[in-house]
């Protein structure tokens, strides 16, 4: 699904259902692979029957006319990660998604004759197309067809050992039906690491062939198939890595060592949230690929060639990991740890390695084939079908068609203007109650709202998910602070910033010492902040201070949205390694505070703090924030630097290395904006995931990657910097700036810890000050 975003990760509930019903359909029949000692290929034929009757997928890839389900990539991925979850020793990849959308593709005359008896599962086809150089040459050589019989070899034939019907790609190129017991045929079953997706070498000798397609309608038939296997396969990939997560977490928590949980030791739980990150990212990927095919985007391929690369070393990763995390256990044949392995290092070799895919990404984006932004991509398939405008929709197009203009964008004074009309009519927090600036939506109408706002580029909506400072207040405020704040908050004419980290605090948030007395009417606050950006033009900063040292840390902590502006705050520049000074120090020296300007009750603040933290991630998720450029620097269409015109210019676009690198940060920038699409569907949609959670990681992963390939593409100007050596000074402040993403707002280290307790569920580190009042706990100053 497409919308101005591009992909939406907006699942049917037909999808939702398929998913269900066949993890329901593998878990009851537990069929895993069989270790790899099992004499013969495995192919679990009762599995195999009934994901054919009883639940149609089989077929899916088929059109309805002849007998199939005539679903497209998005469903066929569904089933593939399904599978990929459960080992399941089943040829969907060589028949019902390769094979069978080749047939379709090619249609008509002798190819649809072959679907039914595809769809049904009677008969398992694939198809052999790989030569010796593996599948680089999709062209046919190496295989002659001549008359009605076929000579030549085609190597590593997915489930080539248990197929019935081959499908031989000849030179020409040339597509042929080719019966598996056929004399001329020789069939050699190759020893495979992996024995739940057997392969063979087919050897034809004059063999008896039919002629299906040629020339140009068989060449793209086979680019299809190709393209939709390889993602599904990225699919599958995706699917197997989420299993050995899981299987690593389980054990995380129970197998206990030195009287503790491993998964409560920080090198087990980093791992974890590590490999989290990875996991979500792939499926983000697989399904971006799936729906780009699905929607004919003209980037399809180069998209394909992306999850590719990513899904399958993120299942390698992912395995091997996980045998690690089991230690000793995940090392015998007992344990199934190792075939999950065998099944990753053989589907990243399959349809080609990550590094070849990661070449042919780069190449489509030299030539302007892979789109770098998440912007939408121009269609020739005609408007899309109009939404129905009865009920809330249509009350919101009424009134955008009566108010909206997109000339209210032209100054601040239009914007300005715009917005306070948005937040009289209530579109701006349509969930938010009337007596408080509202409409009293639920989740679907306000989602509605939004999405007419954004059908027609008007902004303003929506602020009852994203505006931090005032759902803040609407949570937690006194009706004093409501009255004052609320509205100035969502018309942009109060500037906020934030007053958590202090020096000897750093990450441990309820570790800080900054406290507020009371006095009379008002607090009394004395201490310092740090790493408060936009201090120096706040009207007001969210506080958190300590009311009460006598009790522990978490509960002696009160929040307050305090006044910037007197004599008891000051305000200094903080320099960063990078020479600039966009945060500052805060020095807080009997600042006064109303009673009245807390928010929550004397103690709640942590409380308070967890919806604060809730809300800036969300905020966070919604505004795709990138690497930092400095202004000035060549970018590509994502707002990056342009790494393909860096290198072209230091002449080292050829060398395969650099490419490989470069390939690499597009893939995590690209992976970036598609989880950021992706919380936002979540969001918008009342579901969630971990996704959202886990930007901070990956754009920290992202960022000091730039920083490293810049280097690597200047070579000896990484020793320079400044105005006369640009791409040095660019490629050091990359380098150096990475730092603010990695420790800004918790280490990754600190989230690391976090994801792995609040997401994955791991056990907690012995807390030493848990109990212990404040006054008594050890602290750095």
């Amino acid at each position: 699904m497409n919308d101005a975003d591009g992909v939406t990760f907006d699942f049917s509930d037909e999808q939702v259902a398929l998913r269900s019903a066949v993890r329901e359909l593998l878990d009851d029949h537990a069929g895993r692979a069989a270790p790899p000692d099992t004499t013969g290929p495995v192919l679990d034929r009762k599995l195999w029957e009934l994901l054919a009757e009883q639940l149609g997928v089989v077929g899916l890839a088929v059109p309805e006319e002849h007998g199939g389900g005539g679903a497209g990539p998005v469903e066929l991925a569904i089933v593939a990660e399904e599978i990929g979850r459960r080992l399941s020793p089943v040829p969907y990849l060589s028949s019902a998604v390769l094979a069978a959308t080749l047939l379709a593709e090619m249609g008509g005359g002798a190819a649809v004759e072959y679907l039914p008896d595809v769809a049904s599962g009677r008969r398992i086809a694939t198809v052999a197309v790989a030569g010796d150089d593996g599948w680089n040459d999709t062209g046919g050589s190496g295989v002659v067809a001549t008359g009605a019989s076929v000579t030549g070899r085609r190597r590593w034939v997915t489930d080539g050992p248990v197929a019935d019907l081959l499908l031989v790609v000849a030179e020409g190129p040339r597509v042929l039906a080719v019966d598996a017991g056929a004399p001329g045929v020789t069939v050699t079953p190759l020893g495979t690491v992996d024995t739940s997706r057997p392969l063979a070498d087919v050897t034809f000798d004059a063999a008896p062939a039919r002629l299906l397609a040629e020339g140009p309608d068989a060449a793209r038939a086979l680019e299809r198939a190709l393209r939709t296997a390889g993602i599904v396969l990225a699919a599958e990939q995706a699917g197997g890595a989420r299993a050995v997560l899981d299987m690593s977490v389980a054990y995380a928590k129970e197998r206990v060592q030195f009287g503790r949980a491993i998964g409560s030791f920080q090198a087990v739980k980093h791992l974890c949230a590590d490999l989290l990150v990875d996991v979500e990212s792939a499926f983000s990927a697989a399904y971006q690929a799936a729906w780009s095919l699905a929607e004919d985007r003209p980037d399809a391929g180069a998209v394909a060639s992306m999850a590719q690369a990513f899904c399958s070393e993120t299942f390698v990763r992912a395995a091997g990991d996980t045998i690690q995390i089991h230690g000793g256990i995940g090392f015998t044949w007992e344990h199934p740890a190792h075939l999950y392995l065998r099944r990753a290092r053989s589907a990243a070799a399959l349809f080609d390695g990550a590094s070849e895919h990661r070449e042919r990404y780069l190449a489509a984006v030299e030539q302007g084939a892979a789109v770098l932004s998440s912007s939408p991509v121009a269609r020739d398939d005609g408007p899309a079908a109009p939404v129905p405008a009865g009920g809330v929709r249509g009350e919101v197009r009424a009134w955008l068609a009566e108010h909206w203009d997109p000339r209210h964008r032209d100054s601040p004074a239009d914007r300005a203007a715009w917005r306070e009309r948005v937040v009289d009519s209530g579109y701006a927090v349509p969930r938010w109650p009337r007596e408080a600036l509202g409409l009293g939506m639920s989740d679907a109408d306000a989602d509605a709202v939004e999405e007419e706002f954004r059908s027609v580029g008007a902004p303003g909506s929506g602020q009852d998910r994203v505006n931090l400072w005032a759902n803040t207040v609407l949570a937690f405020g006194t009706p004093e602070l409501r009255d004052q704040l609320l509205r100035p908050l969502l018309l942009d004419r109060v500037t906020m910033c934030l007053l958590y980290s202090e020096p000897g605090a750093g990450s441990d948030l309820a570790a800080v010492r900054t406290t507020a007395v009371a006095d009379g009417g008002e607090f009394v606050v004395d201490g310092q902040k740090v790493w408060t950006s936009g201090a120096a033009r706040a009207d007001y900063g969210m506080l958190i201070a300590r009311t009460d040292p006598d009790v522990p840390k978490h509960r002696g902590l009160s929040f307050f949205f305090l006044p910037m502006d007197q004599d008891g705050v000051e305000v200094r520049p903080l320099r960063q390694m990078t020479g600039e000074a966009h945060f500052n120090e805060v020095f807080l020296t009997g600042a006064r505070v109303a009673a009245t300007h807390m928010l929550g009750a004397p103690g709640q603040g942590w409380r308070v703090l967890q919806t604060a933290l809730a809300y800036e991630r969300a905020a966070l998720a919604e505004s795709n924030i990138g690497a930092s450029v400095r202004s000035g620097r060549a970018v590509d269409a994502s707002g990056e630097v342009d790494l393909v015109g860096l290198a072209r210019r230091h002449g080292r676009l050829s060398d395969p290395l650099v490419r490989d690198d470069i390939a690499r940060l597009l893939t995590l920038r690209a992976v970036n904006r598609w989880n950021n699409q992706r919380a936002q569907a979540e969001l918008e949609q009342g579901t969630s995931s971990p996704v959202a959670s886990l930007g901070k990681l990956l754009m920290s992963r992202m960022v000091h990657l730039d920083g490293a390939v810049q280097t690597a593409i200047v070579g000896p100007e990484a020793m320079l910097e400044g105005t006369a050596h640009p791409d040095g000074d660019e490629a050091n402040f990359a380098a150096m700036n990475a730092y603010f993403t990695s420790i800004g707002g918790g280490t990754d280290q600190i989230q690391r810890t976090i994801v792995g307790e609040r997401i994955l569920g791991l056990p907690k580190e012995p807390e030493v000050d848990k109990d212990v009042p404040f006054r008594q706990v050890r602290s750095s100053g």
